[in-house]
């Protein structure tokens, strides 16, 4: 399945493959194929998207001056599944930036997994040591009586451009396979069993490799304490999906 399509923004050349192929088999193949090279060159060229990164990096270090923002750079060890569980007609669901197609980091997932690792430090003896009410102070508090959003703005994790060559990967997007088997089971619903002799169905999938730039708004001190909160939560707990099986592992960018 050739296609001509928009390859300055992954995420439109997804949309336009999809209009043409029915995504299933090899055509579906195919198309993940062309998106991952799409992104391999639209994330190593100078261009709007490296642009847009080197403006929102520099607004950054002007919130830092002022003391009202921290940012760090997060790796991801290896390959990282974001936005599996995006309705998406072909099973493949990925999170991209929709302006420029390449991947982000949700703020709302990154804020979410840094509150969750915050409460846990809760009348822990582990350092930082963390108080119920400085958690709700930073992250909000989620009582219908008494909602609040928090003090800290989390942003969506940029990209870093180039930087998938750290992880041995062409580009931000690399191809997954999964192999399901008992899709007649689970196409049937259950009226016929499954067993050890159903064949496995190679299935195309979109991972993504690569650095992000991860940034907390607000007062200094809460903000960086914010930050590093979330750094050891995609450290030891990981982001995305499958992290059970090491998906979404992050270490510090300075890191070998």
């Amino acid at each position: 399945m050739k296609q001509d399509g928009p390859r300055d923004n992954p995420g439109q050349w997804l949309a336009y493959g999809l209009q043409q192929g029915d995504g299933a088999g090899e055509p579906k193949g195919e198309l993940v194929q062309q998106v991952i090279d799409a992104a391999s060159e639209a994330g190593r060229r100078p261009g709007v998207y490296a642009a847009a990164f080197d403006a929102w990096k520099a607004r950054l270090e002007q919130l830092k001056q002022r003391s009202s923002a921290a940012s760090t750079t997060m790796r991801c060890r290896d390959r990282l599944f974001h936005g599996l569980g995006e309705s998406h007609v072909m099973e493949t669901g990925v999170y991209l930036h929709p302006l420029y197609g390449l991947p982000m980091l949700r703020d709302a997932s990154l804020k979410g997994l840094a509150r969750a690792y915050a409460e846990s430090l809760v009348n822990e003896k582990a350092e930082p040591h963390l108080a119920g009410e400085q958690v709700r102070w930073m992250f909000g508090d989620s009582n219908r009586s008494s909602s609040s959003g928090g003090n800290l703005v989390f942003h969506d994790g940029w990209w870093e451009p180039g930087s998938a060559s750290a992880n041995r990967e062409t580009g931000p997007l690399v191809r997954e396979t999964e192999t399901p088997h008992h899709q007649v089971y689970y196409a049937r619903q259950g009226r016929r069993p499954a067993t050890d002799f159903d064949d496995p169905v190679p299935v195309a999938q979109l991972a993504v490799a690569g650095a992000f730039l991860l940034s907390v708004e607000g007062p200094k001190e809460p903000a960086e304490l914010a930050l590093a909160i979330l750094a050891r939560a995609l450290q030891e707990w990981g982001f995305g999906g499958r992290v059970f099986a090491d998906y979404g592992r992050f270490a510090p960018s300075s890191d070998p």
